[in-house]
């Protein structure tokens, strides 16, 4: 972990308290918190993956200048959590089966008390509120889930370009049927023959990078934000598969920005 002393300097630059970079940050460790209690009644085992483990054993928290938090679990456990989970009055989960105009195969639990502007769209989405996203790994090729991702991207892309209207939606709606089918049936197909490495589930667009059991389980915990968190067996591995040298501070070109509204 960095000192103290840099770990302070970077807050002051790029998250200091009651800025709107913090509020966001503190509004997504509550649906962490949401979630991680959530997984332990149910017995669903997941982790705090990519950008987020990262600030957790760099910065012992969010990486300052870092707006999103990502955890990762396994399909089986994904499919547990997306049947189990009903949300609440503060929560309510994101996923392609409850939102027309929600094309990506994970999830993301929102609030409900804020709207958050997405950099990759979302205006048309029908829950907008901060949120934390929910990856499932599975054995995938890295060639069949390149193919997935590019046929949900091309949807998102024909939505881009039209106007909303109800010929637009009907065809949304049947070009995403048809392609999670074909995700489906894929998935069936190379069960026969599944691959090696883990990966992101079949069209997400993070599958570039593989993750290995040997590297995950048994799962451990890290400290984030003043909490315990499950975590990757081997997170230095894990992160070094990733990002190579991941305690060299990047430099920072950009701060993530979102433009949120806190109704509460």
């Amino acid at each position: 972990m960095i000192s103290p002393e840099l770990q302070e300097k970077f807050r002051a630059e790029y998250n200091p308290d009651g800025s709107m970079l913090r509020r966001q940050q503190m509004r997504m460790l509550d649906i962490l918190l949401h979630v991680d209690k959530f997984c332990k009644e149910h017995n669903i085992r997941y982790w705090l993956s990519s950008g987020t483990l990262l600030g957790a054993v760099r910065h012992g928290g969010f990486i300052p200048w870092d707006d999103d938090v990502d955890i990762e679990m396994m399909r089986e456990d994904y499919i547990r959590f997306e049947q189990l989970y009903e949300g609440d009055e503060d929560h309510v989960l994101h996923t392609h089966k409850n939102d027309l105009h929600y094309i990506m195969p994970y999830a993301k639990v929102r609030d409900r008390h804020s709207v958050v502007e997405e950099h990759s769209g979302g205006a048309n989405f029908k829950y907008k509120g901060v949120f934390i996203d929910i990856f499932a790994l599975e054995y995938t090729h890295k060639f069949v889930n390149h193919q997935m991702h590019m046929k949900l991207r091309r949807i998102r892309k024909f939505e881009s370009r039209h106007q909303p209207s109800k010929v637009v939606e009907k065809i949304i709606s049947w070009r995403k049927q048809y392609a999670f089918a074909t995700i489906k049936a894929w998935r069936a197909i190379s069960g026969l023959f599944p691959g090696q490495q883990l990966r992101h589930t079949l069209g997400t667009w993070c599958y570039r990078k593989a993750r290995y059991e040997a590297d995950l389980f048994p799962l451990s915990t890290v400290q984030f934000e003043g909490y315990s968190f499950p975590a990757p067996h081997d997170s230095d591995a894990y992160l070094r598969k990733i990002y190579g040298d991941y305690m060299q501070i990047p430099e920072v070109k950009e701060i993530h920005t979102q433009k949120i509204e806190f109704l509460k």
